[in-house]
């Protein structure tokens, strides 16, 4: 009889659902949307019943139900804290779910990147945050709440240091920088009043503003350079402290993966290079970095396996990467 494990990755913007069986075969995969109790309006009952929906319509055509699933693993945006995190659980296993584990979604991308399924993963994507998985399995996240963690990194923290910036330079003696007449022209608007107007109608444009950087970057702009290393700076950081507070000594070479969008899209190097030049240099041991391609859900498949099997084989890990990796480049329902 087959048995199967799902995995989860359920950011801020979107949520990915993958159903593998326990020979690391793919046999659905399915992008939906937000799951997040601090997105949806519901909290903690409404992301119960976001999961409930999707992964009943990810099993029904192969006429699963969720207690025929062995393991799961999901990895939640805002599963920061063990209050989150036990809340959560307690919502996943009246959905019918035995065997399973919660995580902040940071933690699926050591699993998909890393070989050994140690290691720390740096997201800069949306927001921030680190997380590190030791050798022994002991687990740390650093950030991930915000200002009061100190998460100065993010594509929404980028965008909103860009527009301070311009602000900054018309009316605090700050530096000229070429990230405005970037921006405005992007914008399609004119002067820093329309700016200031199109923020407080429609929000931060978060995606232009952070790409503003990188192309003002490109430009040998210093202001738009000092962010970026600034914020290279943050997350190198957060990774050094993680290799601090946890034993990797174990380990002849720790793999330091990053992903999210402002890693993986940035057009600027400083940011990437900075970083990984204040981790090298910084770390008592040598560094192996990933630049995280592949979707976390990956990771939450391969642990879901790991807790399934005790250890997962490297043809099972490829399997699930080419799985997922393959599912994506098809389309997804939902």
């Amino acid at each position: 009889m087959p048995h199967y494990v799902v995995g989860v990755d359920g950011g801020n913007t979107k949520t990915h659902y993958a159903l593998f069986n326990t020979e690391g075969t793919l046999i659905d995969f399915s992008r939906r949307g937000v799951a997040s109790h601090e997105k949806l309006p519901g909290g903690f009952a409404a992301a119960r019943e976001e999961l409930r929906f999707s992964i009943e319509e990810l099993l029904k055509p192969h006429g699963l139900k969720i207690p025929d699933i062995s393991n799961a693993v999901f990895g939640l945006a805002g599963a920061d804290i063990p209050d989150q995190q036990q809340a959560l659980s307690r919502e996943i296993s009246s959905l019918g779910f035995e065997t399973f584990r919660v995580v902040n979604d940071a933690f699926l991308g050591i699993k998909a990147g890393s070989p050994d399924g140690t290691g720390i993963c740096s997201i800069n994507g949306t927001g921030t945050v680190c997380a590190a998985i030791a050798p022994d399995k002991t687990m740390l996240q650093i950030g991930g709440l915000g200002r009061v963690s100190g998460d100065e990194a993010g594509g929404t923290l980028l965008a909103e240091k860009v527009i301070a910036a311009i602000y900054d330079s018309h009316y605090r003696r700050g530096s000229p920088t070429a990230m405005e007449q970037i921006l405005l022209e992007r914008l399609g608007i004119g002067t820093l009043e329309e700016l200031l107007t199109w923020q407080y109608r429609k929000g931060v444009p978060i995606l232009e503003s952070a790409d503003t950087a990188f192309v003002a970057a490109n430009q040998g702009d210093p202001v738009a350079l000092s962010l970026l290393r600034h914020m290279a700076g943050i997350t190198a950081d957060s990774v050094l402290g993680a290799l601090e507070n946890l034993d990797f000594e174990p380990c002849k070479l720790v793999h330091v993966v990053m992903a999210g969008s402002v890693y993986v899209l940035g057009k600027n190097p400083t940011l990437n290079d900075t970083f990984m030049n204040k981790v090298q240099n910084n770390s008592r041991k040598p560094i192996h970095f990933v630049l995280l391609k592949e979707a976390p859900v990956a990771g939450a498949v391969i642990w879901a396996l790991e807790d399934y099997h005790g250890a997962v084989t490297v043809e099972m890990r490829k399997s699930v990467l080419l799985g997922v990796g393959q599912a994506e480049r098809v389309g997804t329902k939902g």
